[in-house]
This record gives C-alpha cells, structure tokens and sequence, in this order.
C-alpha cells in the first residue's frame, strides 16, 4: 500500500511539474511574441521618421533651388546693368574731351553714348554671364582632367589671377579718375600728378611681379 500511494504521489508531482513547465513554455512565447511586436513597432517609427526626414529634406531642396534661380537671376541682372549704369555715370563726367558744340555744351548723342556704354558693358557682362551659367561645368571639366584635388589648385590658382586682375583694373580706374580730377584744378597740382603717375607705374610693376615694397620709400 505505502508503494502504491508513492507512486500515485509521485505521478501528481510529475503532472504538476508538466504544467508548470507547459504555462512557463506559453509565457515565453508570448513574450517573445511582445518583443517581436515591439521591435516591429520601434521598425515603423523609425521607417516613418525617414519618410519624414525625406519629406522635410526633399521640401528644402526645392527651396533651396528656387532661392538659387532666383539669385542667379539677380546676379544676371547685376552683371548686365553694372557695367553699363558705371558706363553711364562715367559719362556725366563734365570732360572737356566729350563733344561740344560752339557755346561750349555738350553735344553728347544718343549714338554717340550708346556706341561706348553698349559696348564696353556687353564686353564685360557676356563673358561674366557665360562664367556664372556654367561654372558648374567648367568645374567638373577641370575635376576630371586633373583630379578633385589638382582642380582645387587649379581653382585656387584661376580665382587668385581673376582677383589680381580686378584689384589692377581698380587701381588703374582710379588713378584715371584722380588724374582727371586733378587735371581740372590747374597746374597748382604737378606733384600730385607726378606722385600718381608714380604709383600708376609701382602698379603695373607690381602686376608683372617685380614690385618690391621697400621702392614706395625710396621714391
């Protein structure tokens, strides 16, 4: 009898040991089923903040090439009317070498101005405008010729030669507006004349590459 009743007890243990075993069983499918769903979850918020981030980038692309048409479009616009509103300001200079007529007014034609203000103006903005609409060609020209870093340096090299041009031409677009200004106050004004005439030629001098500073001193 005492065998009997071991054995019986025995078989409950091992009953309520299987279900115990069995419910641990369906608990951790069930939450391995929650992880999944989470992870699924946290894989669609981020999927929809990258449509998002997308969305926003794509909306400041467009943006952002309107806003450059719209200044290419203004750098249009100034390259083609600076030269020429300079071009006409240059000629309200009252300078005795304009045309005049006997009583001593100008005699300035429309032909006359137009021939001068359109074509030193469009001399200077084609090259400008052709320039600005295809720098990005230019660019990758020179990127594939000479690599990306060689086009640097030789980007480097073309804006540094375009800025030593400019600064010569400013510098001699001066010195022209102050001999004409001076050459109205007489001959009161021959050293300054002189010392501008000097400073026309440490100028070019110095375009050519063979200005020393120290020569400023000793003229």
């Amino acid at each position: 009898m005492k065998g009997t009743e071991h054995a019986k007890s025995l078989v409950q243990m091992r009953e309520k040991g299987t279900k115990k075993l069995d419910k641990f069983c369906e608990m951790l499918k069930q939450s391995t089923g929650v992880d999944e769903a989470l992870n699924h979850l946290l894989n669609l918020k981020q999927k929809q903040a990258n449509a998002s981030e997308a969305q926003i980038a794509n909306k400041l692309a467009i943006e952002t090439g309107r806003q450059g048409k719209t200044l290419m479009i203004f750098t249009a616009v100034t390259i083609i009317f600076l030269p020429a509103s300079f071009m006409a300001a240059f000629l309200t200079i009252p300078i005795a070498d304009y045309p005049h007529d006997d009583k001593g007014a100008s005699a300035m034609t429309l032909h006359w101005a137009s021939k001068y203000i359109f074509s030193i103006s469009f001399g200077i903005s084609i090259p400008l405008l052709i320039l600005a609409f295809n720098f990005a060609i230019f660019e990758n020209g020179v990127k594939n010729r000479t690599g990306p870093r060689a086009a640097t340096h030789v980007l480097g090299r073309f804006f540094i030669r375009v800025h030593q041009w400019l600064m010569f031409l400013l510098a001699w677009i001066r010195l022209l507006l102050l001999h004409i200004w001076y050459s109205f106050l007489g001959d009161k004004n021959k050293w300054r004349r002189r010392r501008y005439r000097r400073a026309g030629r440490r100028a070019l001098r110095r375009r050519r590459g063979i200005y020393k500073p120290y020569e400023s001193a000793e003229n």
